[in-house]
């Protein structure tokens, strides 16, 4: 069954998986607007998902407003007073947690390492003193 099949199923019809799924696609269905241009976006919206491509694994999709490019992160609030959910603007990730920033680790081989260099060096003296 496709996710606007579920939407579209009363709910006395669905199994608990079913239901659930549904509950699940009418909360995504819901508009808030973007902190930065105030845009009012559903999270289908934001992520640029067709409602059948949206998977309801709890895995969330990189979300981004349309119309500013502004990287946004879904916040449900605890206790939920207003609205069930809201946008907020996505935190920067400090440069040194990104994954591209860290070095490659170095090879370990006695051949590479700076400090275990193999290669003779005229600055080293022989064991007979040249």
């Amino acid at each position: 069954m496709t996710n606007r099949q579920i939407l579209q199923t009363p709910r006395e019809v669905l199994g608990s998986l079913g239901k659930q799924r549904q509950l699940v696609l009418q909360l995504a269905l819901i508009e808030s607007p973007c902190p930065s241009c105030q845009r009012v976006l559903n999270l289908f919206q934001a992520s640029g998902l067709d409602i059948d491509q949206y998977d309801c694994d709890g895995l969330d999709p990189p979300y981004r407003c349309p119309d500013c490019r502004a990287v946004l992160e879904q916040v449900v609030p605890f206790p939920a007073s207003g609205p069930p959910w809201f946008w907020q603007l996505k935190p920067a990730e400090p440069r040194s947690l990104r994954a591209d920033s860290h070095p490659e680790p170095r090879s370990l081989r006695a051949d590479s390492h700076p400090l275990c260099d193999n290669e003779p060096n005229s600055e080293r003296t022989t064991a007979d003193g040249s």
